[in-house]
């Protein structure tokens, strides 16, 4: 009987609801169509995905980079327009030293040989190491030569002496004064030791040093003693002496490119440094290519 009931009564419900929402204007819309009429949000593109680190199996360490050895710095990258280039190093061919060792004696003026010998023996060592020193000059020795090139040499050498000797003096006094004029070329006759060995220079070494012996030093204080004792005034001459002089031959414009020169005298004892000694010879010639490539003689 209820169920008869509200049967009959379910139209009556439907009229009612119907009207209320027709009243109030609301809509009842599918959720597929509000769907389909909203509009839509901009799409938001996403971040690519980064890729995972691999995984580590159970148990492993994760691996990491090559450990550097102990102490040791990578290596910088060096592009070929940076390196500095390195410094040519110019051929020097050594000349026999020209050097003599004298003994003033009682009985005069004498060369000994033996003296001779072991100061140019200790004049090329230590030139070759002041060289060495100057990082831009490396020593060759002399070719062999026919006596016609030998006579060659000789001649430009003695020229090459005479140039050193006067540049030695535009040093000091009125010489000074004449430095821009100062002509330094012996000629091109030793430029086939250019072509035949690729050297630039050539390295000479010449002088003397005067030693007095005992002898003579003991007669040079009498004479000095007695000419006192009578009130006459003695000039010495003679004495001890030393000059020595290098210089660097041009071999393919035929000038001396460089040049020093050391002069000590002394009338009662042998002056300068005792070239026979080895040691003693190094640190003269050190003194020597101390300026190198400035020449004293012509220097402000």
């Amino acid at each position: 009987m209820d169920r008869d009931r509200f049967a009959r009564q379910l139209p009556s419900a439907g009229l009612l609801i119907g009207a209320i929402v027709s009243w109030t204007g609301a809509g009842c819309i599918p959720i597929s169509s509000a769907a389909e009429e909203s509009p839509a949000a901009p799409a938001v593109t996403a971040a690519p995905a980064v890729p995972a680190a691999p995984a580590v199996p159970a148990g492993a360490e994760p691996a990491t980079a090559p450990a550097k050895p102990s102490g040791v710095e990578p290596a910088a990258a060096v592009r070929p327009a940076d390196a500095a280039p390195a410094a040519k190093a110019h051929k020097v061919l050594m000349l026999p030293p020209a050097f003599t060792e004298f003994q003033n004696a009682v009985s005069g003026l004498e060369a000994i040989p033996a003296w001779t010998d072991a100061a140019r023996r200790n004049l090329g060592d230590a030139a070759r190491e002041s060289l060495q020193a100057a990082g831009d000059l490396q020593l060759e020795p002399l070719p062999d030569l026919t006596p016609e090139e030998a006579a060659i040499l000789h001649d430009h050498i003695a020229v090459a002496q005479l140039i050193v000797g006067a540049g030695v003096q535009h040093k000091s006094g009125e010489w000074r004064n004449h430095r821009a004029d100062f002509d330094r070329s012996f000629g091109e006759g030793l430029r086939f030791l250019h072509e035949r060995t690729g050297a630039d220079y050539a390295l000479l070494i010449d002088g003397s040093q005067v030693r007095q012996s005992g002898g003579r030093v003991a007669m040079r204080w009498l004479g000095t003693l007695a000419a006192a004792a009578g009130g006459i005034l003695l000039v010495s001459t003679g004495g001890g002496g030393q000059v020595v002089n290098v210089c660097l031959l041009d071999l393919t414009n035929g000038t001396v490119a460089w040049f020093n020169s050391s002069r000590a005298t002394d009338i009662f004892v042998s002056a300068g440094a005792d070239l026979r000694d080895a040691a003693a010879t190094q640190a003269a010639m050190k003194k020597l290519f101390a300026p190198y490539p400035a020449i004293p003689a012509l220097a402000d």
